[in-house]
């Protein structure tokens, strides 16, 4: 008898568990978001309203403009369903938008997904920051199925597009545990003079162009914590090589799993400050562009490529052939260094500068006594000279290695 009432009770403990469960599952529907209000003024907080992850909690078929300076805070666990090629989110006007999802399950602890109503490439625009507000930051969002450049015009169309012209600079605080998939065009965008403090283990699959298009600045923020996979270009798109008359700011290369790919007839140039480039970075260099360290009025550029035996700096042109990219010229005074790095495919065509107008993989001012020292390179079909240097110029070379150029290996004029 006692076996049998407690085997009762084991049932009804069962069924009161299972009504327990069935009773907490969350059927509140998405919520249609309320075109007439887009425009928004204040601060702004989208809760998750609905606690199974599965579900939509909003629904968006226009474009939201966060404005005004206000902030709009989107918590973990969101997950909203765009629906059309103008729907997305644009941040302008000194607004920000701070979207911090979680790594949990269940209401406010998981991943903020925007994503498209049918999961097709281009959808819908995408988020799109036109602001300087430091507060914006991503973290733990999945951006899907975006990059329709319907939302404002000038756009280049991506998951996340960070442009902040005319603005000017931008500082945004984070970008890291993202993921951006199957967006038209790119994953990710930067331009005009965007700055990124933290651009960390974001992972990029199945974007229909490259995974990321920037500017050449914004290499800096690059490192090999980043996953990419599956996308239409296996390179990074360095779409423009400088700005005005060049860089004023360092910039460092760091080596990641795919080539950085400068944009054909770019200029990577330097005004002020380094370009370092570490062990085992590959250049692709598009047709006739070119790395400048040289300006009229200033000489304190440098390029500082060091590369290791088992790691060398490859610099090569997007078509293996002789004379594809212009080359590298330097013409500052202070000491320019390439070690163990492999240029191929330069010598395009002559590099400008207030020098004669030689055709050469490297040329060394003599207009302002420039300084290089290049060793254990390797120099080779090149659509001249391999080095070609100024009297004047402070040239230390050893061990390095020419095949195949045009023109003799060295030549000084």
């Amino acid at each position: 008898m006692n076996k049998l009432i407690l085997s009762i009770l084991s049932l009804i403990i069962v069924i009161s568990a299972c009504k327990k469960e069935k009773d907490i599952i969350d059927n509140t529907p998405a919520v249609n978001f309320d075109c007439n209000n887009r425009i928004i003024k204040v601060n702004t907080t989208w809760e998750d309203v609905n606690s199974d992850p599965n579900k939509i909690d909003y629904i968006i078929n226009c474009s939201v403009f966060v404005t005004e300076g206000s902030i709009l805070t989107i918590k973990p666990g969101v997950r909203i369903q765009f629906v059309g090629a103008t729907s997305g989110i644009v941040v302008q006007d000194d607004g920000g938008i701070v979207a911090n999802g979680g790594q949990g399950q269940g209401a406010n602890q998981g991943k903020i997904i925007l994503e498209g109503v049918n999961h097709t490439k281009g959808e819908w625009s995408g988020v799109i920051i036109r602001s300087i507000n430091p507060l914006t930051s991503f973290s733990y969002v999945e951006f899907k199925d975006a990059g329709s450049k319907g939302i404002v015009t000038g756009l280049t169309g991506a998951g996340l597009e960070i442009n902040t012209a005319p603005v000017g600079s931008n500082v945004v605080s984070n970008v890291s545990n993202c993921t951006f998939d199957n967006n038209k065009n790119y994953g990710f965008v930067a331009i005009y003079n965007t700055k990124i403090s933290n651009f960390n283990t974001n992972i990029f699959n199945n974007n229909e162009l490259a995974p990321i298009r920037i500017d050449a600045f914004n290499m800096n923020m690059l490192n090999d914590n980043n996953t990419f996979f599956g996308n239409g270009q296996n390179y990074i798109d360095v779409y423009k090589g400088h700005h005005t008359d060049g860089y004023i700011e360092s910039i460092t290369v760091r080596k990641i799993d795919m080539p950085y790919r400068i944009a054909a007839n770019e200029k990577l140039k330097m005004k002020t400050g380094d370009l370092t480039i570490e062990p085992g970075v590959m250049l692709e260099m598009g047709t006739n562009s070119e790395i400048t360290m040289y300006d009229i009025t200033t000489s304190t550029g440098r390029i500082l490529a060091n590369g290791t035996s088992s790691e060398p700096i490859i610099m090569r042109g997007v078509e293996d052939i002789v004379g594809c990219w212009k080359g590298i010229s330097i013409g500052t005074n202070l000491t320019n260094q390439l070690t163990f790095v492999d240029i191929t495919n330069a010598g395009s065509a002559a590099i400008a500068t207030y020098d004669p107008d030689y055709i050469t993989a490297i040329l060394v001012s003599k207009t302002r006594s420039a300084r290089a020292a290049i060793t254990n390179c390797s120099i080779s079909k090149s659509g001249g000279y391999g080095i070609c240097y100024g009297t004047t110029a402070n040239l230390t070379q050893s061990s390095n290695t020419f095949t195949g150029n045009s023109l003799s290996d060295t030549y000084t004029f």
